[in-house]
């Protein structure tokens, strides 16, 4: 039993790698002390795995990936990621209120009346103060109307006269039931007072029914009542909102970035363990960004660059340049609480190749693990002289899916696909040698040529198995099936059988091995001539075996 166990590692990992992206899918395994004679020939009189796989195997290992299965049994790899979130509090970081000081001083006819009036006599007059909220941006937005979270209007107000005074402050652009808000301040001579008015959640018109914006008004009506000859002074009045907070902002965003936010990659896993060499041709794909955009701002996204990485560390770009549309617009919200949708597709046909920068077909041809687009934004695109009617709310948000859909569609020839394994089978002592059999009957339009490599703790090759001649179609470890030329759909299967010998030598260095690496060429019908396209119902037949001589 201890030898079944290790013979058992050998074929798994035959098995495992040969089928590529394909995970096993055991139906039956056997003990190798138990004789099955009629899976095999005589000498092949063990079989240790037989069974079916098919496309319910393959293993993405991402969840962001998926198979997509159509009515007519055709299939797509999709691979989807958010690539950026943006919020309010990414486009305006706070609000600013500077401080702002009026005076009313009385002038020389007001200050004559004063004195002319007899004592306790009331003398009025008025006073407009405006007090600037504005938002932190290097190009701030103009406020027309604003509701705050938070806010408190502090009003310090300074009596220079000899008189008592009653100040009544008035915020014209404050209305409840209809009627402006206001507060009566007694003002003792030659004193201060403060008060304060809580914002929040009032609707402020910051343009007070006008055309200027980012302004709250304050009215002053100042009342004196006179007790001394003495009529020279001032009234000051200081201001400032502290703490504001918005929910709600109508305006003009005005011309300017929108938004600074980190773009995330789209990983491609599909393409993990591919080699940049040979011939693939992926014409059918297609690339998806899917915007959202809460915010009452139309924004327009310019995309600078669309980079790829495959498995070497090789970069290259799409043709940017010739995305369509471009600028790529996603309207503004027409009302507080919804979004609006846009989609942004490029295909075989949107961008053209231009040089060096490539179009959707050849940029996935180069086998991209990663995906990372580059793009800047500006909000209300068009003409920066048109006065724009935007809302921002404190929850507004917009975001940016990817979607990359690759149908199982593809001509190729030589595609490398490589991947490193731990190994470690122990003592093989009383082996002489061993030969292992493999049995594929195809049913995909595609085939493999493969060998693999047992290497030590230093990747020192050990031994091979199989061909490193990987065009040699005596080696191949699955020949592609047949397929109709006129449906391109399979018509028959392909049986396929390798033997893999271990001689004495190669058995008394298993122990040494740690590593195996396994090497693929993946082609399609006439190597490369043809496309292979993959249907959900198509499978591969398995059995593998195994003889060993034992030492006497």
């Amino acid at each position: 039993m201890k030898l079944t166990k290790k013979l058992r590692l050998v074929i798994l990992l035959l098995f495992a790698t040969a089928a590529g992206f394909f995970t096993s899918c055991t139906k039956n395994t056997y003990d190798f002390n138990k004789f099955a004679s009629n899976q095999w020939d005589p000498e092949f009189a063990t079989a240790l795995v037989t069974g079916t796989v098919g496309i319910n195997n393959i293993n993405l290992t991402d969840a962001n990936s998926y198979l997509q299965i159509y009515d007519d049994s055709s299939m797509s790899f999709i691979f989807q990621k958010s690539i950026t979130t943006f919020h309010t509090s990414d486009f305006i970081p706070a609000l600013t209120s500077t401080p702002t000081v009026f005076t009313r001083s009385l002038s020389p006819t007001e200050q004559l009346a004063l004195t002319l009036a007899p004592s306790g006599a009331t003398f009025t007059t008025t006073g407009i103060q405006t007090i600037n909220l504005s938002t932190a941006q290097a190009n701030p937005m103009n406020i027309d109307t604003i509701v705050l979270k938070t806010g408190t209007l502090i009003l310090k107000v300074q009596n220079t006269f000899s008189d008592s005074c009653s100040i009544t402050a008035t915020i014209p652009g404050i209305k409840s039931n209809g009627v402006s808000i206001s507060k009566v301040i007694p003002v003792a001579p030659s004193s201060s007072t403060t008060v304060s008015f809580d914002l929040s959640n009032l609707v402020i018109d910051m343009s007070n029914g006008g055309t200027t914006s980012n302004y709250l008004e304050l009215d002053y009506g100042i009342s004196f009542i006179k007790t001394s000859p003495l009529t020279t002074g001032t009234v000051s009045f200081t201001t400032q909102v502290n703490n504001p907070t918005f929910k709600t902002i109508y305006g003009d965003v005005l011309q300017q970035n929108f938004f600074t936010a980190k773009v995330d990659s789209v990983p491609l896993n599909i393409f993990k363990y591919a080699q940049a060499a040979g011939s693939l041709s992926l014409s059918d794909a297609v690339v998806k960004l899917f915007f959202r955009n809460s915010f009452g701002v139309p924004i327009s996204f310019v995309f600078n660059q669309l980079n790829g990485t495959d498995a070497n560390n090789n970069k290259f770009s799409l043709n940017t340049a010739g995305i369509t549309p471009s600028p790529f617009i996603i309207d503004g919200a027409t009302q507080l609480g919804v979004s609006t949708h846009d989609t942004l597709t490029m295909n075989k046909n949107n961008p053209p190749s231009n040089g060096a920068l490539l179009n959707i077909p050849q940029f996935f041809s180069k086998l991209p693990i990663s995906f990372y687009p580059q793009f800047s934004s500006v909000s209300n695109p068009g003409s920066s002289s048109v006065q724009h009617y935007n809302f921002i709310q404190d929850t507004s948000s917009g975001s940016i899916d990817a979607q990359i859909q690759i149908p199982l569609n593809v001509k190729l020839n030589n595609y490398l696909t490589k991947d490193t394994f731990d190994y470690n089978i122990g003592s093989v002592q009383n082996i002489q040698s061993l030969t292992l059999r493999t049995y594929f009957n195809n049913g995909f339009p595609i085939g493999i040529n493969a060998f693999l490599e047992f290497k030590d703790v230093n990747y020192k090759t050990i031994f091979t198995l199989g061909s490193n001649q990987l065009t040699d179609s005596t080696k191949q470890l699955l020949a592609p099936a047949i397929i109709d030329p006129n449906t391109g759909m399979v018509i028959s299967k392909t049986a396929t059988t390798t033997d893999f010998e271990l001689d004495s030598t190669a058995v008394a260095n298993l122990s040494k091995v740690k590593k195996v690496v396994f090497t693929g060429s993946v082609y399609s019908a006439g190597y490369g001539k043809q496309y292979a396209k993959i249907y959900h119902n198509y499978t591969i037949d398995v059995k593998l075996g195994a003889k060993a001589k034992l030492k006497n």
